[in-house]
């Protein structure tokens, strides 16, 4: 559910939960001394990434920021990797958001393997068959093909990934 226009945007408990959760292994994961060179800034303005005016608030008339949950990863400055967090309970109009963090990956020369995309809560249970309905399903069609998607992962899981990122990038970035 989205806030009504001009009130502060909410969270379920749930939502809140889950995102506190993958923020922290990022951050604990970053602070590794192995991955000293790497950095997060917590926004990055939607406009100067695309070198346009058009996106404002609704209130102040300032350009927009984009606040990807984990972050605008960077490798000794350079973009490198983006992730967001997830958690929805229904299938209607899921995970759109996610869709904007790609395309800015896509803008900005990210490889779209280092968008880390978590979906976590009801709407990403698979059925009796082992398929995902709706929206979710098709967005975790997409998102396992393009990016790194990981579907109501463990903590461990969440760690792991996010660290064979960053070890991907550091490779590549030395060679």
């Amino acid at each position: 559910m989205t806030a009504p226009c001009g009130h502060k945007g909410f969270m379920s408990k749930s939502s809140k939960a889950s995102e506190k959760r993958s923020k922290k292994i990022v951050s604990e994961v970053l602070n590794m001394p192995k991955y000293k060179d790497f950095t997060s800034d917590r926004y990055y303005e939607t406009n100067s990434l695309y070198n346009t005016t058009l996106s404002v608030t609704e209130k102040t008339k300032k350009p927009t920021l984009s606040e990807p949950d984990f972050g605008l990863i960077k490798y000794k400055g350079k973009p490198v990797a983006i992730g967001d967090n997830k958690w929805q309970d229904s299938h209607k109009n899921v995970v759109e958001r996610c869709n904007l963090y790609i395309a800015d990956a896509m803008k900005m020369g990210i490889d779209l393997k280092n968008v880390l995309l978590i979906f976590d809560g009801p709407a990403f249970v698979p059925n009796e068959d082992g398929n995902y309905r709706g929206s979710s399903g098709k967005q975790i069609v997409r998102s396992r093909h393009y990016n790194t998607a990981l579907i109501n992962p463990t903590s461990e899981e969440i760690r792991i990934e996010f660290q064979n990122i960053l070890d991907r990038i550091i490779e590549k970035e030395n060679q």
